[in-house]
């Protein structure tokens, strides 16, 4: 499968991107796959996406890994 069928049909980098509020499209596939990115990011919740309630985006926050 390549990233453009990947980016069209696999649910959870559709649904990863939706919560970051950015498009699905081939590169950010490509980036998903490499563990990269922002909707792998957030999605392995390394990062947290604050919206407003009209539903745009605010910020991003960096999620600290407890030692």
């Amino acid at each position: 499968m390549n990233n453009a069928q990947f980016a069209g049909s696999n649910k959870q980098f559709l649904m990863a991107c939706s919560k970051a509020g950015i498009p699905a499209t081939t590169r950010q596939a490509s980036k998903f796959h490499n563990e990269k990115g922002l909707a792998y990011r957030i999605l392995t919740d390394k990062i947290k996406v604050e919206k407003n309630s009209t539903g745009n985006f605010v910020k991003i926050t960096k999620q600290l890994k407890e030692k």
